[in-house]
């Protein structure tokens, strides 16, 4: 995959350190960064290892093997 240009480094935010980039509105362009109290992430989805319904509605497919 091809590096992706976000535009300059505006700033870096003070509970992670991830840069934040003008092409996205002084904000991160890639989440998550999984640390607590981050002010850019729902507290609810940090450390989700299945963020999409996975399952089948007959009990079986490739998602129930992570299990």
């Amino acid at each position: 995959m091809a590096k992706q240009n976000f535009g300059a480094v505006t700033s870096k935010c003070k509970i992670c350190g991830i840069n934040e980039w003008d092409s996205c509105g002084a904000k991160p362009a890639i989440w998550p960064c999984n640390v607590k109290e981050c002010p850019y992430e729902n507290p609810l989805s940090q450390n989700m290892t299945i963020s999409e319904d996975q399952w089948s509605k007959i009990g079986s497919g490739l998602g129930q093997i992570e299990f």
